[in-house]
């Protein structure tokens, strides 16, 4: 799970059901794709339930990159609004603190040397475009079998006041870099 002040469900121990015929859960307070690619049979993102492949408590958060209609999508989970055309992630949720680091656990399998991420923006006033402090930890383009610890500092570019935080998961690699 994910460590934070203010971020809710991040050890990912609460999911809801979706509707529709192809059966997924979502995790409580974040957003995913399975709503979208539910209805074309894909599923990216699944609660872990099984030791080992949960960290700590009942449950753990499974991002998985697969194919939707012949386009590659990757198993994506934020506290921000996911947008779909064009492509991108807004808002977010109220956050005031200026934490120094993220810290979490995660387990990897690579596929072509890709790579996954976590990321947290904290913005300002001014939205998605006003990033204040921003982290992104990437996993290494091989796999880890075991629960390993990761940190990350953020670094802060402003410093006018923190508004809002977006966490955003990803089991795939993407170009936007936040500062």
């Amino acid at each position: 799970g994910i460590m934070a002040q203010a971020t809710p469900n991040a050890g990912f121990e609460a999911w809801t059901y979706g509707s529709g015929s192809t059966p997924y859960q979502t995790p409580d307070n974040w957003n995913t794709l399975n709503s979208t690619t539910a209805q074309f049979g894909v599923i990216t993102c699944e609660r872990e339930s099984n030791p080992p492949d949960t960290y700590s408590g009942l449950a753990s958060i499974k991002l998985i990159t697969k194919s939707v209609l012949g386009q590659t999508t990757n198993g994506l989970a934020t506290t921000g609004t996911i947008v779909l055309s064009p492509p991108s992630i807004t808002g977010g949720i109220a956050y005031t603190s200026r934490p120094d680091s993220i810290v979490g656990f995660y387990k990897y399998t690579s596929v072509s040397a890709d790579n996954g991420f976590a990321e947290i923006q904290l913005l300002g006033a001014g939205g998605d475009t006003d990033t204040v402090g921003y982290a992104r930890f990437k996993t290494p383009a091989v796999s880890v079998g075991g629960y390993t610890r990761f940190a990350k500092a953020i670094t802060y570019k402003k410093t006018n006041a923190v508004v809002t935080s977006k966490w955003v998961l990803s089991s795939s690699a993407d170009a936007t870099t936040h500062f």
